[in-house]
């Protein structure tokens, strides 16, 4: 299990719900589709009409300074053997009362030399791992099952994109050996292959 940094902050429930915005960040794994909500992790024994599904992302935090100063508002940040730091948010599409959520709100930066603010970018998928951000999280505090505080990602705020690319293209070169399409030679009717 990957440990999280603990906050030199004491918990305080008044200060909660709250909206936290973090700048910033890197983004990956990047999940906003609006009509393509992924299953939320951990649900392999549940029954497919009682699923859960969520909009979510991973967010890389680019220093300790950061990952701490988040901490201390009490957000989950992981911090990884390799030293560097993350976060996983996410939004639910069904809140805690059974109601449809909106979609993670994701914005431009808008044109400030053309008075322009910022506008919905609705090319989510077009999103790729390394994209800068500026995130709002909302924050509320919970009793249920021993209580503590939850974070939802409420908007996202693209600051440089870095396009998402399938090429489809493999990392090897072209070998001798197995390939797909090409006739080897073998003589491989279907009705002389004993099975």
């Amino acid at each position: 299990m990957i440990p999280t940094l603990t906050p030199a902050v004491p918990f305080n429930k008044d200060e909660f719900p709250r909206s936290t915005k973090i700048r910033g960040v890197k983004l990956e794994f990047v999940r906003f589709d609006p009509e393509r909500a992924v299953e939320a992790y951990g649900q392999d024994h549940v029954p497919e009409g009682q699923k859960v599904y969520q909009w979510e992302t991973r967010v890389i935090i680019p220093t300790a300074e950061q990952a701490q100063e988040l901490a201390n508002q009490h957000l989950r940040v992981k911090k990884h053997d390799d030293g560097t730091f993350s976060m996983n948010l996410k939004r639910k599409t069904i809140n805690s009362k059974g109601q449809k959520n909106q979609p993670v709100r994701v914005v431009d930066c808008g044109n400030p030399a053309l008075n322009l603010k910022p506008q919905e970018f609705k090319e989510v998928n077009t999103i790729g791992n390394g994209t800068i951000a500026n995130l709002s999280v909302y924050q509320f505090h919970y009793v249920t099952n021993g209580g503590g505080i939850s974070e939802v990602l409420s908007a996202v705020q693209i600051v440089d994109l870095v396009p998402y690319s399938n090429s489809g293209t493999s990392d090897f070169d072209t070998e001798e050996g197995f390939s797909q399409g090409v006739d080897t030679g073998l003589d491989t009717k279907l009705d002389e292959i004993e099975f």
